[in-house]
């Protein structure tokens, strides 16, 4: 704000520094969907005669249609739109999505089946149309930036880069790790196969449980020759239109690049304990929610979908852990987070989850 730049809060409360938002720019896509964006931002230009920073990956969402009608309307409302976008190597994006689709969808299928039965990719083409819609548009390699992503933005924003102050080291919504990326993919495999019309919700719940936990943990990235091999091949004309466009012709956005980067070659496998456990823990809410006749009715189609808030999934979580911690402490550490998450005010469970980090943390040290 004192730099010239109005970042509209509209209805979010004040910005917790170390919390995950999806920015600003959620409520202009909520504002556009309902068909009041010019009351909108009617509002905010009466707020602000300086320049307006709206920001959100909820703008992928817009269709060339949508970036016409989009475009007339910051036109009437006499806004000169600056777009900002920010690109990863091919590679590191496709696993990226692939991450978030098992975080956040109930995604079950491995990274090699998604990566082998992937033809495009979305930011790319999101941002070849948002090229096409406006002209001032500046696209910057994330790969060659995030050492300190604060220095392009201010050249984006037109701010010298010693006019804010340094950005802090921290991660924020970090990546699976190989181990949770497996845990969550067989959770989401095996509720799926059981349930009929399965509720998304349960990935993200465990998923922010884990991340909660152990927030600066280390996630390498899974490279698969052959999913890197398709890569290369299908996406080859992207990456060349990327750098010729925006990046002078030179080789800046690449397949993959190793440096610099953590990497696996194997998907870690899972004891058949940490297996059985899950399967049993997700059909036992087939036993508590169904008698006899009921269940033989779910098997014959009429499927209800798993109760999340059911306080016995706490227990099941919670006691499978116990049994679990003199043979894997780490698996009886993310079983208990994941009671925790469900039951955050449960002394037991919270003690738990307290003893196994530091246990965890001491053989670490």
């Amino acid at each position: 704000m004192k730099l010239g730049i109005y970042y509209p809060l509209f209805s979010m409360q004040k910005l917790n520094p170390a919390g995950i938002t999806s920015g600003n720019g959620v409520h202009v896509m909520r504002a556009y969907a309902k068909g009041n964006l010019e009351e909108l931002l009617g509002k905010v230009t009466r707020e602000s005669d300086g320049d307006i920073l709206v920001s959100s990956e909820a703008f992928q969402t817009l269709n060339e249609n949508d970036l016409v009608r989009f475009k007339k309307i910051l036109s009437d409302f006499r806004l000169e739109p600056i777009v900002i976008a920010y690109v990863r190597d091919v590679y590191d994006m496709v696993y990226s999505g692939y991450l978030q689709l098992v975080k956040r969808h109930l995604y079950a299928r491995s990274f090699k089946e998604f990566v082998l039965a992937c033809r495009e990719i979305q930011q790319f083409n999101v941002v070849r149309m948002w090229s096409e819609a406006f002209d001032n548009i500046k696209v910057f390699h994330y790969d060659s930036e995030k050492s300190c992503l604060s220095n392009s933005f201010c050249d984006a924003l037109n701010l010298d880069r010693k006019s804010i102050p340094a950005m802090p080291k921290t991660k924020f919504n970090r990546s699976l790790t190989l181990e949770e990326a497996e845990l969550l993919r067989l959770i989401n495999q095996t509720y799926s196969n059981e349930f009929e019309n399965p509720d998304q919700s349960l990935s993200r719940i465990v998923s922010d449980a884990l991340i909660q936990e152990n927030p600066e943990a280390q996630t390498p990235i899974l490279v698969d020759q052959d999913a890197l091999n398709h890569v290369g091949t299908t996406f080859m004309d992207d990456i060349k239109w990327l750098n010729g466009k925006f990046f002078m012709g030179k080789d800046v956005v690449s397949i993959f690049n190793p440096e610099g980067k953590t990497i696996s070659t194997e998907v870690p496998c899972l004891s058949k304990s940490i297996q059985t456990a899950i399967r049993t823990l997700i059909m036992s809410v087939d036993k508590f929610e169904f008698g006899v006749e009921e269940h033989a009715q779910r098997k014959a189609g009429k499927q209800e979908k798993l109760k999340v808030a059911d306080p016995r999934i706490a227990d099941a979580l919670r006691d499978e852990a116990v049994k679990r911690e003199s043979v894997s402490l780490t698996e009886a550490f993310s079983l208990m987070s994941a009671a925790k998450t469900l039951r955050p005010s449960g002394g037991f469970i919270v003690g738990k989850v307290d003893e196994y980090k530091r246990k965890l943390e001491t053989r670490k040290s």
